[in-house]
């Protein structure tokens, strides 16, 4: 069961935007991970690289993978993309083999709305 499923979450569609059958819907929502569940998580939805800074020009720290999960720690403004100019700034697991931290475009996380509601501004 996914987590949205099991939260009872649904999706909306844009205005304009053609619906799709109930049983395709894909549904983005941040969740609490790590051992204390103190932070909020989002996956990638693509291979994306994590930067040193809000901006793909930036030297990258990592290559995270499709379906990562990673923590967001807190969210600023930076270059953007696909239309979101909204940036993460991100740590990996410590089981990542090691753990990480970066910016991530918003863009490639599945966060819903941006920024996520919860998450500080850095």
């Amino acid at each position: 069961m996914s987590i949205a499923a099991a939260l009872g979450i649904m999706s909306g569609t844009a205005q304009g935007a053609a619906s799709k059958p109930s049983s395709e819907v894909s549904v983005q929502v941040a969740y609490k991970c790590y051992v204390n569940s103190y932070w909020l998580c989002a996956e990638t939805l693509d291979r994306v690289y994590q930067r040193a800074q809000p901006t793909k020009n930036s030297d990258y720290v990592v290559l995270l993978d499709k379906g990562r999960s990673v923590q967001l720690r807190c969210w600023k403004e930076g270059e953007v993309i696909n239309g979101n100019n909204v940036w993460y700034y991100t740590a990996t697991d410590v089981d990542y083999p090691y753990q990480t931290i970066g910016y991530v475009s918003a863009a490639y996380l599945s966060t819903g709305k941006d920024p996520e509601w919860g998450i500080g501004h850095c």
